[in-house]
């Protein structure tokens, strides 16, 4: 099949299924697809993970819960996607612009598109990835071709043996975990929760399954039930709680390694601490700073002031400064100010991005009025901070080899 060919199928299945696809090879994009306009595509972010991958079909998940599905040719890689399960928030979308080094207007064009790309789950792209596969190479592939382990042996020994049921295979040891993870999700305390990865073993509920892989499935699902009600308890957003437990579960679910799952496990934990510590700082959540910080989350790229969000929560800004600062223990400005320098502390530690450019897309009203802010927060210019960023990230990658 020639190129024009694959595209018109390429092209087709875009219109059908409402998600980009696009043609690619190692040195870049040759075709690419969508009925949602987009200022870039989004696979820029991750086409050297998925130029990566060892299999001629499947399907890669990102960190922010997206996935593509592939298939391998010899024209080239069919990519399509990114699909998701359930939308992602405005500001993340913004943010994923901005990384794709779109400009503060550009990224708001660029958030609303992708909001129009049809939401659906990882099975369902899998299939479409099915029928692209039979229509192209006569393939009859199910998604289990798709989705089991390469590596058959290394987990059918990790298979308990056959036979009579072992007695206490795997002592509980949930009773001071859980209830130490409970009050960690719940105040959000990252601190806490480095040491206890550092000095606790993870959670055992007992004996869930005969198979090992099982066993760790069953053991994600029971720990994100646990933190997912905790992180409510914290001020969390319950329909953000619950929707992100059925993403990791999800995810969980596609394993088939089961140290693999240890990991998502930690990094799952890890989530929920840090999205409460941002609501709660101080470990105090209340109705009212879990509103403020959502608001906050929503509009970081947005000039966003006392007035603006006493406004969206029908409230005087006499009354909600005097009750943030009553219950949060720090004026409202600060907090904002707060929010902003951290987040351009992650754009400077993860994009080369100037400062004019980030001090831009956080609506700061010039660079100076940025550093200015910047060094008040953190006691140093926002150059410094990337520089020393970027030496202690040479350092770790050194030492990493």
């Amino acid at each position: 099949m020639d190129i024009e060919k694959l595209s018109y199928f390429a092209k087709s299945i875009a219109d059908m299924a409402g998600v980009p696809v696009r043609i690619v090879d190692k040195k870049g994009t040759i075709a690419f697809f969508s009925n949602v306009f987009l200022k870039k595509d989004p696979y820029i972010l991750f086409s050297d993970e998925i130029q990566k991958q060892a299999k001629d079909a499947g399907i890669y998940f990102t960190k922010d819960f997206y996935y593509f599905a592939f298939l391998r040719l010899a024209e080239g890689i069919v990519v399509i996607g990114p699909a998701r399960h359930y939308p992602e928030s405005p500001s993340e979308l913004r943010r994923k612009g901005f990384l794709l080094g779109l400009e503060k207007e550009d990224a708001d064009v660029f958030a609303s598109s992708m909001k129009s790309i049809v939401s659906m789950p990882a099975e369902t792209l899998l299939q479409i990835l099915l029928m692209v596969d039979y229509a192209l190479t006569g393939r009859k592939r199910s998604l289990k071709d798709i989705l089991v382990s390469e590596d058959r042996e290394k987990l059918s020994a990790t298979r308990i043996p056959e036979g009579p049921p072992i007695e206490n295979p795997l002592p509980h040891n949930t009773f001071l975990v859980e209830k130490t993870l409970v009050r960690i999700v719940k105040e959000g305390d990252v601190a806490a929760f480095r040491s206890l990865v550092e000095t606790l073993p993870p959670i055992r509920p007992g004996f869930l399954s005969e198979d090992y892989l099982r066993q760790n499935q069953n053991t994600f699902i029971v720990t994100a039930t646990l933190i997912s009600r905790a992180a409510v308890e914290g001020g969390l957003d319950i329909n953000v709680s619950l929707q992100l437990s059925d993403l990791y579960i999800q995810r969980a679910e596609r394993t088939k390694d089961p140290s693999s799952i240890l990991s998502l496990q930690v990094q799952m934990i890890q989530d929920y601490v840090s999205r409460v510590h941002a609501l709660s700082l101080d470990g105090r959540a209340t109705k009212l700073t879990a509103e403020v910080s959502r608001y906050l989350e929503d509009h970081l790229g947005e000039e966003v002031s006392v007035k603006t969000i006493a406004k969206a929560l029908f409230m005087s800004e006499s009354t909600l400064s005097h009750r943030f600062r009553k219950e949060r223990g720090i004026p409202l400005k600060t907090f904002l100010q707060e929010r902003k320098t951290k987040e351009a502390k992650r754009l400077l530690k993860e994009t080369d991005r100037s400062l004019m450019e980030i001090s831009t897309y956080l609506s700061f009203r010039s660079q100076s009025h940025f550093s200015k802010s910047f060094r008040a927060q953190t006691g140093m210019s926002p150059k410094a901070y990337r520089d020393k960023a970027r030496i202690q990230e040479g350092k770790e990658e050194e030492e990493g080899r």
